[in-house]
């Protein structure tokens, strides 16, 4: 491959992924957005109580999907810490 094909194709490479890096942000943006309107609706109607147990529940989800698919190590203090925030979020639920 010649040095013009090279920098062909980085020039090409990075106005696509400038591209794509702002069309996701817009994404994120309004899925956050979304996000944050269902939240306060489901608040309205359903009451803290029930909302905010599985609205925190996503921690605890998040931490056992990263140990389960991307096969995450941890050490003794990390693990500890997981099973706190997984009881906290259970203290909340009862």
């Amino acid at each position: 491959m010649t040095c013009r094909k090279a920098t062909l194709l980085s020039a090409i490479f990075t106005a696509l992924t400038s591209v794509l890096t702002k069309i996701l942000r817009q994404r994120s943006r309004l899925a956050t957005g979304a996000s944050g309107l269902c939240y306060h609706k489901a608040l309205q109607t359903g009451g803290a109580s029930k909302v905010v147990p599985i609205d925190r529940s996503n921690v605890v989800i998040t931490l056992v999907s990263a140990f389960i698919f991307l096969h995450e190590r941890s050490a003794t203090r990390s693990i500890a810490g997981r099973i706190l925030i997984g009881i906290g979020t259970l203290h909340m639920a009862l």
